[in-house]
């Protein structure tokens, strides 16, 4: 505790790290108490009442998330230096200390500046979640934003800080620091795309390591999706955290070489392991400049020459549908074929983000089949009779999210084979096409309060319809003229302009 105590007392007493410190906790004091009263005041006035949506203001708390990581950045990096400046005198005030105790003393006053900041910000989240009638069931959204967006977010950058204090030379140190804050800016986004696109740098794949701010801090959030808490934002502040503890951990076991290997070599594996899901995303809402973004997908149709359209020789009477949604959509859908005669290939619409395993016929035989876009062709050049066909996917869309924390499939996307070919965007939208009427059945879904055209029994989803809605998320259904209609808690408004 003494060591503690003093390594406290060597944090108060350095300018460069304390001043910092107590300025981001000044400034993000003076931009909440603002926020806090720019929307009473939203509430207070009878005429623009409804406008103060709880959403909002949780969104506009995030923005503050960039003044946390780059203050974080420093501070962390000018107290981890501290080891090897302070004179001599400094360092022997904690008695009988080793260099490592000193330095997992550091680690702990660095997380105790970061709890501190994490308490005073989770003030202001739990007094917007009174005062502006926030839905219960947005209390976890706000915990976990509180957790991931907040206490994650300064240790991931705090570890960021101590990595980059491992480098001698202190401007070597900034050099590296302005060059992380040049591929967060957001001004940069555009430029880094443009890298990744025309002369195929894979920049998204850094930047979505050390961009650990939300992901469109400017952007409206989608009432349905809620704020983006996914989990490979949470894995990639886990890597610099792990990866940190990793090689301050390699450095205090430098005389223990068997422990040491083993720790080096477990240490290793996970850092490998959490990296990875960062890259793996699944399906994740992304609205900004991103390879992965909403914007991007709707880019790459209009750079496309078109869709193809083509009607098919055979109709699809029913669907069997297993489908699970949690890091994206996994399905294995079973199509009961109406075809004059057997036909030597089979023809289907299916997006191309969802990436077939296999197909198999009712005999449980493998059929061949290609994939191009959006475009399926299964072979029957064996002119085999079949009655079933069966496509085992998964993937995910950009615009048309389905992971564990919410759901958009309209009808009109093809997230399961479709008869025929068709088109399925013009003119800057996603169209829907003209499919005939067909039996369905869709299981899998669990517990899930999903929104469907199709009726729930126990649990399955049956009917008969000519294309499928799922939906689920943050909404609510109210019953107009008869109607079930879906509105957004999140969106005030969207009560009086309710969608079917």
């Amino acid at each position: 505790m003494k060591c503690y105590g003093n390594t406290i007392k060597l944090f108060c007493k350095s300018p460069s790290v304390v001043i910092p410190w107590l300025l981001l906790l000044a400034v993000e004091n003076v931009i909440l108490v603002r926020l806090y009263q720019s929307f009473m005041e939203v509430v207070h006035n009878s005429d623009a009442a409804g406008m103060a949506y709880p959403a909002f203001y949780f969104k506009d708390i995030q923005e503050i998330c960039f003044l946390i990581f780059i203050f974080f950045l420093f501070i962390s990096y000018e107290f981890m230096r501290k080891i090897r400046e302070v004179s001599m005198d400094e360092i022997l005030r904690v008695r009988g200390a080793s260099g490592g105790m000193i330095r997992s003393n550091q680690l702990l006053v660095l997380g105790t500046a970061v709890v501190v900041h994490t308490l005073n910000i989770s003030v202001y989240l739990w007094i917007g979640y009174q005062s502006l009638h926030t839905p219960g069931f947005y209390a976890e959204e706000i915990i976990k934003m509180l957790f991931i967006d907040i206490f994650l977010l300064s240790l991931a950058s705090a570890s960021i800080g101590t990595l980059i204090s491992k480098l001698a030379n202190r401007f070597a140190g900034y050099a590296v620091m302005l060059g992380i804050l040049f591929l967060i800016l957001p001004n940069t986004a555009a430029l880094l795309l443009d890298c990744q696109i025309n002369f195929h740098i894979p920049v998204f794949a850094l930047r979505d390591l050390i961009y650990l701010i939300p992901a469109d801090i400017t952007a409206i959030s989608d009432a349905l999706y809620g704020m983006p808490l996914e989990a490979y934002r949470a894995a990639a502040m886990l890597f610099w955290i792990l990866l940190a503890l990793f090689v301050v951990g390699w450095g205090l076991l430098r005389d223990k070489k068997r422990i040491r290997m083993i720790y080096g070599i477990g240490m290793a594996a996970v850092v490998f392991i959490t990296g990875y899901q960062v890259q793996d995303k699944g399906s994740v809402l992304l609205m900004a400049d991103h390879p992965d973004s909403v914007i991007m997908e709707k880019a790459k149709y209009n750079m496309d020459e078109g869709g193809k359209k083509e009607k098919a020789a055979f109709t699809v009477s029913a669907y069997d549908m297993e489908l699970s949604m949690k890091k994206e959509l996994k399905a294995v859908v079973t199509m009961t074929i109406r075809a004059e005669k057997t036909l030597p290939e089979y023809i289907f619409t299916l997006y191309h983000g969802y990436r077939i395993r296999d197909v198999v016929d009712d005999r449980g035989n493998n059929l061949s089949f290609h994939q191009e876009g959006d475009y399926v062709t299964v072979d029957n050049s064996s002119m085999t009779p079949v009655k079933t066909i069966c496509f085992s996917y998964q993937g995910h869309s950009a615009t048309f999210y389905a992971n564990s924390k919410a759901c958009f499939l309209p009808g009109l996307f093809p997230y399961y084979p479709q008869a025929g070919f068709r088109e399925i965007y013009q003119d800057m939208v996603f169209v829907g096409g003209d499919a005939p009427e067909a039996d369905y059945r869709i299981r899998g879904l669990g517990q899930k309060p999903v929104v469907s055209n199709l009726e729930e029994h126990n649990g399955v989803l049956e009917g008969r319809t000519d294309q499928v809605i799922l939906l689920y998320g943050f909404y609510e259904e109210k019953d107009v003229d008869g109607v079930s209609c879906v509105a957004y808690p999140l969106q005030p408004d969207s009560y009086e302009n309710t969608s079917y």
